[in-house]
């Protein structure tokens, strides 16, 4: 059985080598975790972004989180962002771009890894979005991930994570992950592809974005 996962996963990693050079968006990122006590972490993001085929597209975040362990399986976080990105980049690729200060509040779940080697982890998220643009939004998201443990150093997972607007009480976003974590000695390097499905009144959008974050 493991080895049918294993070639399973590994049929996965090439289609993300492929599906990553038809992607609309590109995110290059650096994390750095420091604990301050055994149970309180804190978390710093930065990122390059772009959007491909469109002319002076490159923006950059910066965000500043916390991370507090309340037991071995649940956890409460927060962070704060701040986004260089400007209104003149087409919004229709990527909404984020529209956000200058992005507040969330995150309640954490995840579960001992099983016998054949998988992981399953929830992250139930509330956000507050402050725009260039039009008014503020707030969302609840819900992200499901489920990695398989495929060699010492080697994570495959995939997840799934819809966007609830508050505003209106509809799902704004449904977002589908595929990547794979890779343990560099005390670092690690993360490959991800998001598919990423958007309501705008009663279209739906598709968006397909691929990123590399270095964490260390």
């Amino acid at each position: 059985m493991k080895e049918v996962i294993r070639h399973m996963i590994a049929s996965n990693m090439l289609i993300l080598l492929c599906l990553s050079t038809s992607a609309q968006e590109l995110r290059f990122g650096i994390n750095y975790d420091k604990k301050i006590v055994p149970r309180l972490e804190i978390d710093t993001k930065v990122q390059l972004r772009t959007i491909v085929n469109q002319a002076n597209s490159f923006y950059s975040i910066a965000q500043l989180g916390m991370d507090y362990k309340i037991s071995d399986n649940i956890s409460v976080a927060g962070s704060v962002r701040y986004s260089t990105a400007h209104s003149e980049i087409d919004e229709k690729i990527n909404e984020e771009i529209n956000e200058k200060l992005r507040y969330t509040a995150d309640f954490k779940l995840s579960t001992e890894r099983f016998d054949n080697g998988t992981k399953i982890k929830n992250r139930l998220r509330y956000q507050y979005s402050a725009v260039i643009t039009g008014d503020d939004k707030n969302y609840v998201r819900n992200k499901l991930s489920i990695d398989y443990k495929l060699t010492r150093r080697m994570k495959p997972y995939v997840a799934v994570e819809p966007y609830l607007l508050l505003d209106n009480q509809k799902i704004r976003k449904l977002r589908f992950y595929l990547g794979s974590e890779f343990e560099l000695k005390n670092n690690e390097l993360e490959f991800c592809f998001i598919v990423e499905g958007k309501s705008r009144d009663k279209d739906v959008s598709m968006y397909y974005k691929a990123g590399i974050h270095y964490k260390f």
